[in-house]
């Protein structure tokens, strides 16, 4: 999605938008998808399902990105 934002289809049930922009401005690590963020879309889900992956470095785990979908939607 646009901005930085990923839509996940939890395992539970339900899908969420999860706005990631922070984290990929914020931690150097990410710098890659700033310089070209049409890398962003290039997004797998890990082994085993447990974060969102771009590379070896590049990963977000999911109990963020539930801490984070919990957050924004209170918003």
């Amino acid at each position: 999605m646009p901005g930085f934002r990923v839509k996940v289809a939890w395992d539970v049930g339900g899908t969420s938008v999860i706005d990631l922009s922070d984290i990929v401005s914020r931690f150097d690590i990410f710098a890659p998808l700033r310089e070209e963020p049409s890398r962003f879309d290039a997004v797998t889900i890990g082994e085993y399902g447990y974060d969102l992956h771009w590379s070896d470095l590049m990963e977000i785990p999911c109990t963020v990105l539930w801490e984070r979908s919990q957050a924004q939607a209170a918003e």
